[in-house]
């Protein structure tokens, strides 16, 4: 009677039932291929959930999501539902181990990078629509039925794009969704129809508005040199930047664009006879087609690449700071934060040519003087002057740093700059 009674406690408490009676459904023993057969007998189609678990959003899913009975209810009647875990643990239960080679085909074969994910399937397994993210019941019910929507659905974008159906602005979100899936290939397929049917037989000052930029920002590897929207851009680049609200927005395009058409098959080239660039005349090139101000700034920057992939140091900071000095706006905090790491995994690690470390110097200063609240930048400044021979100032800078990083409770920050300080007191090299 006792072990009846204890085997009744404990069905009555089994997780797996109480996630029966409330909410979604999740089979947790049985193969994707009973999966499979189970929808076909109910026909149903297949909902699977991909997670991790350190994944916070997926553990959201779970408390606050998939307890829903409304979910709970809509998601049971029209789906066999399964959780899929996508990396291991030794605390994984056996029916979480089984699944494991079924959770990294899916893995592979739909390049999953981003949990939680979200997969439907028909009962034979075809994948018809897929998702990912934190939703909330609606957005995961709303999901749900376009999923189950053949002309909305994953698989039916697909159809409707291979037979000419697919027009106008879903072309570009259909693009812009494989891209996010990681379906690099279609999505640039998608896009580039897009582009053909949309941006170039359309007169570019027709076009030139924000709705273009989701386009650009995605796909920019598809726009050329020769197209009449580049040409427009070249010709315009005040007034498009200022349409588009974006500052230095079409010299960035341009740039891009121009390094990955002229520039970039040379390097290739080169790269496969072992050879160096023609750097000269590469950027003859670049100026007749272009502009001398253009051919100097894709060159140099192309130059800087170059020499960091060979590691030859002593060229990536001459080119550096010729680029620095070419530039004479403040920079943003962001460009800061470029240029202090500059500073300091390059100058400091590589340089003790005392003219480098006074460039690097006047970076620091300049750019600590316009963010003095960044610990980060005056604990490189510091650290420049160290290396020139300035201890006491050094202490001194290194000490505002340390203020700084003590105020935000930085602990890492705290210990590093501690030890800085030690070492510099002991004339001990803080770079190394």
């Amino acid at each position: 009677m006792r072990k009846n009674a204890l085997a009744l406690f404990m069905i009555l408490n089994s997780p797996t039932l109480f996630s029966q009676d409330k909410g979604v459904h999740f089979r947790d023993d049985i193969s994707w291929e009973e999966v499979k057969k189970i929808a076909k007998e109910e026909n149903k189609n297949i909902f699977v959930d991909l997670y991790a678990t350190w994944c916070i959003p997926c553990k959201q899913m779970d408390k606050k999501t998939y307890v829903n009975d409304t979910l709970g209810s809509y998601m049971n009647s029209r789906f066999i539902s399964i959780k899929l875990q996508i990396d291991t643990g030794k605390n994984d239960n056996k029916n979480t181990q089984k699944m494991y080679s079924t959770a990294a085909d899916m893995v592979a074969k739909y390049r999953i990078q981003i949990v939680p994910s979200y997969l439907f399937f028909d009962s034979n397994g075809t994948l018809i629509h897929r998702a990912l993210g934190f939703m909330t019941t609606d957005s995961l019910i709303s999901i749900c039925k376009v999923s189950e929507n053949p002309n909305q659905n994953y698989a039916g974008l697909l159809d409707r794009f291979h037979t000419g159906r697919l027009r106008g602005t879903e072309l570009l979100n259909f693009a812009i969704q494989l891209k996010l899936y990681r379906q690099d290939s279609m999505s640039k397929e998608v896009a580039l129809v897009y582009k053909q049917l949309y941006i170039d037989k359309v007169p570019p000052e027709e076009i030139i508005n924000v709705e273009l930029l989701p386009m650009i920002d995605n796909f920019k590897i598809l726009f050329e040199t020769r197209d009449p929207l580049v040409k427009y851009i070249y010709n315009h680049e005040s007034s498009v930047d200022k349409t588009l609200n974006r500052e230095s927005y079409s010299t960035h395009l341009l740039d891009y664009i121009i390094t990955k058409d002229i520039i970039t098959p040379s390097i290739i080239e080169v790269k496969r006879k072992n050879k160096d660039p023609l750097w000269k005349f590469l950027q003859k090139e670049i100026a007749t087609q272009w502009d001398q101000k253009i051919a100097q700034r894709v060159i140099l920057d192309s130059k800087i690449k170059w020499y960091t992939d060979k590691q030859d140091w002593n060229n990536v900071i001459k080119y550096q700071i010729e680029k620095y000095d070419n530039d004479t706006s403040k920079p943003s905090q962001m460009e800061a934060l470029v240029r202090n790491n500059f500073v300091w995994y390059v100058v400091l690690k590589y340089s003790s040519d005392k003219k480098t470390l006074e460039k690097a110097r006047a970076y620091m200063e300049s750019i600590t003087n316009s963010y003095p609240n960044i610990h980060e930048l005056s604990d490189t400044y510091a650290n420049v002057i160290y290396k020139l021979g300035d201890t006491a100032s050094a202490i001194d800078i290194e000490k505002k740093a340390l203020l700084i990083a003590e105020s935000i409770k930085n602990k890492e920050a705290i210990d590093l700059y501690r030890e800085n300080i030690q070492k510099m007191k002991k004339n001990i090299p803080t770079w190394e």
